[in-house]
């Protein structure tokens, strides 16, 4: 019997901006959530984890990405709002050494 167990798929949300840009929320700085959390009363893992919990979560999450993106927040109706935000499988590695993906780490990449 092993004591290693699998971690489960992780998936992050992202969010669709003008000019199809994509924003993973987890990109926002951490300054930025911070005064979020102080404008809402809710903790960031609130606002990065459950961006559609609440339309005026939602609304600040997708003009964050928006700043982020270098792009104007458009005019949005609900249906494109709730659009905006997707949670995707993330792609990124679990590990770094000076800033580069740990190679013993980094899943292989084949030809297909």
């Amino acid at each position: 019997m092993s004591n290693v167990e699998e971690n489960p798929r992780r998936t992050v949300w992202t969010c669709k901006v003008r000019d199809d840009r994509v924003v993973r929320l987890e990109d926002i700085p951490a300054r930025q959530l911070g005064d979020l959390e102080t404008r809402f009363g809710v903790s960031w893992l609130e606002l990065v984890g459950r961006p559609l919990g609440d339309s005026q979560h939602a609304l600040a999450m997708y003009e964050k990405c928006c700043g982020l993106a270098g792009v104007d927040p458009a005019d949005l109706t609900v249906r494109q709002l709730l659009d905006a935000f997707e949670l995707v499988d993330d792609d990124r590695p679990e590990m770094y050494i000076g800033g580069l993906p740990d190679p013993k780490v980094a899943e292989p990449v084949t030809a297909g």
